[in-house]
């Protein structure tokens, strides 16, 4: 789903989708498709839908990847250094509207996250070596997602015409120096192209109206490009990001359908089934995900 600005979502080919509705204005059209069954049947068909699928092995090894990711990066670190915080956003945005056609959205993503641990790891680096850390950052991100066969001619021509060569390797060897090549990331696109299909399997999306379902998929798309453009959301996991905005698009189109637990369960651990401690502590950390949106964008509220 999450291409670019100017490709399809997952569910659709047609390139005049129009993905520049203003985030947090969304309108919805009162011709939405009637969904037949009782609201209560299909909060318990959702919730059967999304039990069965944590008994997937590869969901649950990607929760498992997602929690050790988190622990990699210092939300605070970020959140209080304003001038990154600013750089940060400029950057994903440049890259997203730009450079869409070099960089994929997956590549942009890892190289943000790399940059989110370059900063958690030392917070102190001055804000004029700013683009020492994005170049390089990004110079990774471009490798590890095409077997390392990134040509750095290309990349300076493309991304940074007065960079040399030497200054690029240089760098690289500086990020990869201060996060000592430990550079793997499971990235929200990644875990979103896997997680989105599983979760369309449920009949409930099947017999949506390809009006309702392209609108449904666009203005999630929107959410999710807006989201990781903050850095707020860096003490999410993208599973938890994934279900929540989900959640919010469904309640906003048919609203006190959808049960926040079922969403809920899809992006935890089963291991926190027996231990309701800790099945706490995740439900508050799901619900502080959803608020932080709704705080993005006051027209969401629940009021």
């Amino acid at each position: 789903m999450l291409a670019s600005k100017y490709e399809t979502c997952l569910l659709f080919n047609d390139q005049r989708k129009n993905l520049e509705s203003p985030y947090g204005e969304i309108r919805f059209k009162d011709n939405l498709t009637k969904v037949s069954p009782s609201d209560a049947e299909l909060s318990d068909s959702l919730t059967v839908h999304f039990k069965s699928l944590r008994r997937d092995s590869t969901l649950n090894r990607i929760i498992e990847q997602e929690m050790n990711g988190v622990r990699k990066i210092i939300p605070e670190a970020i959140w209080k250094n304003l001038s990154y915080s600013q750089k940060r956003w400029q950057l994903f945005t440049v890259l997203y509207e730009e450079a869409i056609d070099y960089v994929s959205m997956d590549t942009l993503c890892i190289a943000i996250s790399l940059l989110d641990r370059c900063y958690s790891t030392k917070p102190s680096i001055p804000s004029k070596a700013f683009k020492i850390y994005a170049i390089g950052t990004l110079f990774v991100a471009c490798k590890l997602t095409s077997d390392y066969t990134v040509a750095k001619k290309s990349f300076c021509k493309q991304l940074a015409p007065s960079l040399s060569i030497r200054e690029l390797e240089k760098y690289e060897k500086i990020v990869l120096s201060l996060l000592s090549y430990n550079i793997y990331v499971l990235s929200l696109p990644s875990v979103e192209s896997y997680l989105t299909p599983l979760i369309f399997q449920h009949w409930f999306f099947k017999t949506l109206s390809e009006e309702d379902s392209e609108q449904l998929m666009c203005e999630w798309q929107y959410m999710l490009i807006e989201i990781m453009k903050d850095c707020r959301f860096t003490a999410f996991r993208p599973s938890e990001i994934i279900c929540a905005s989900l959640w919010i698009i469904l309640d906003v189109m048919w609203p006190s359908r959808f049960v926040i637990t079922s969403f809920f369960y899809l992006c935890t651990s089963m291991d926190i089934e027996d231990d309701k401690e800790n099945e706490l502590k995740y439900l508050k950390r799901f619900n502080d995900c959803i608020e932080l949106i709704f705080k993005k964008s006051p027209s969401f509220s629940r009021g």
